[in-house]
């Protein structure tokens, strides 16, 4: 998972998003879980600033991140 930290995410609340999944994943920036399965990333910038905050999941976009949709999109990754 690739998180964007730029201006528009981080105004729209990307910092809260990315401490939100630190807690759900149990790993810091540029850890792996111990299951293998999600490495965390923070990136400068993914493109989508009207739909911040986002984040890159494999090869799609999530937009306009809550906490709630976080939750639903890590448990289809375990």
């Amino acid at each position: 998972m690739a998180a964007c930290h730029n201006l528009s995410c981080y105004l729209a609340g990307s910092r809260d998003i990315l401490a939100h999944v630190k807690r759900r994943l149990g790993v810091e920036v540029g850890e792996t879980t111990d299951d293998g399965r999600v490495t965390l990333q923070s990136v400068e910038c993914l493109c989508a600033c009207e739909a911040a905050p986002m984040a890159q999941v494999d090869d799609r976009y999530e937009l306009n991140l809550t906490p709630e949709k976080v939750d639903r999109i890590l448990e289809g990754l375990r």
